[in-house]
């Protein structure tokens, strides 16, 4: 039996072009459909982009052990994996900032972090750098977005 997707209100939204709001909001990818989800937004970069969101989590997530993680499609065209904990979390920015955030927040940054790494690395492929791109963007509209932007802003400078 195929399960719908799962849609997980939020409060973030964005300004359209006639001065109203449009929420981005997030969708779960169903289990079967995991397998497919990365590579249909990063293309050949999938691999790269999901084992440096374990390198980072190890890096910068204080007592990060590992866990599951759950992929959510954007309604703006992008998506977010998201670490399945639902504890408050220490993230450390290479900036020398620090933060406790719940998990969205946090994946949110790590997400974004490499992305950006990723971006700079592409430079060889333009269509796979394309598709980064245009993640990294849609990702950072959710975040500017976010009830924690400025904390978002402030580990990702």
């Amino acid at each position: 039996m195929t399960q719908p997707n799962k849609q997980v209100q939020t409060d973030i939204s964005v300004s359209t072009h006639n001065d109203g709001i449009t929420p981005i909001d997030k969708f779960e990818c169903p289990m079967h459909q995991r397998m497919g989800f990365l590579p249909q937004y990063l293309g050949r970069a999938h691999v790269q982009f999901q084992s440096h969101v374990y390198v980072f989590a190890h890096q910068l997530i204080k007592g990060y052990d590992g866990g599951g993680w759950e992929f959510y499609h954007l309604t703006n065209g992008g998506f977010l994996m998201e670490w399945d904990n639902y504890k408050t979390i220490t993230i450390h920015s290479p900036n020398g900032s620090s933060a406790e955030v719940d998990t969205e927040t946090a994946s949110t940054i790590l997400n974004l972090m490499v992305l950006s790494e990723l971006s700079f690395s592409l430079l060889v492929n333009a269509d796979t750098l394309d598709k980064v791109v245009h993640c990294f963007h849609a990702l950072r509209e959710f975040a500017l977005n976010h009830p924690n932007s400025a904390t978002i802003l402030k580990l990702i400078d």
